[in-house]
């Protein structure tokens, strides 16, 4: 109801202008944050992590679909160590793209081999003919773990799976000790969880053009948020 002064004006509440202000104030902070928030997810994204291959640093819990939630960077100019999410493209679906999330061990021109040291059960990782410090990877626990790990060996040496680079248009150069060199282009990736993990051991390099993002930080470990947010903006293996 409006309201008259005494010379008949309309009365206007100062507490009235004051939520107006109010009022116009939130809108435009709003629109503002909205905006902000459509250009910052233009070049980042949030990922729920999928599955054990990069255990210990990145985990689903007690076997869940949902795990760690991630921030990435959508850009592929990888470095040496960088936890990065690529394409599968190998092993996608005209439905569905896979997705992989794994840690970048070598770049073009780059030499990888790999020992198999059955004293400490491990596989022990030379790049340029350096043993790499990993003190990130799951360490195997027991004989059967120690077998798996031979098994993804193996797959290295022979080459068993590397489809891709068996085409005319792609070479793979082997080094006299049965090591590779990274093409041009390329990054080879190994999950931290060598144990179980579906990475450049069974299927090689992989085209940094397939790279989806760099991860940038753990936003949130595995929760009930985690669940939520995997909804939204899914997840990798």
């Amino acid at each position: 109801m409006r309201r008259l002064d005494n010379s008949g004006q309309i009365y206007s509440s100062p507490h009235n202008f004051l939520s107006y202000v109010l009022t116009f104030t939130f809108i435009i902070l709003l629109l503002i944050g909205t905006l902000a928030q459509l250009i910052w997810l233009n070049d980042h994204g949030l990922r729920s992590v999928s599955g054990t291959s990069m255990r210990p640093l990145l985990n689903n819990y007690e076997n869940t679909e949902y795990g760690d939630m991630v921030l990435i960077s959508k850009r592929n100019n990888v470095e040496h160590q960088d936890i990065v999410v690529f394409t599968d493209k190998l092993n996608s679906s005209e439905t569905e793209n896979k997705q992989l999330i794994k840690r970048v061990i070598g770049l073009s021109g780059d030499k990888i081999n790999m020992i198999l040291n059955s004293d400490k059960q491990c596989i022990d990782v030379y790049l340029n003919d350096t043993l790499l410090d990993e003190p990130y990877v799951l360490q195997a626990e027991n004989q059967a773990q120690f077998s798996s790990l031979t098994q993804k060996y193996l797959s290295f040496k022979n080459q068993a799976g590397w489809d891709y680079w068996k085409t005319d248009d792609h070479k793979i150069v082997s080094t006299y000790d049965g090591g590779i060199i990274v093409p041009d282009g390329c990054m080879f990736c190994l999950g931290d969880n060598r144990i179980d993990s579906f990475d450049s051991r069974s299927f090689g390099p992989v085209p940094i053009e397939w790279c989806e993002g760099i991860v940038e930080g753990i936003l949130l470990k595995g929760s009930f948020y985690t669940q939520v947010l995997s909804v939204l903006y899914g997840f990798w293996e």
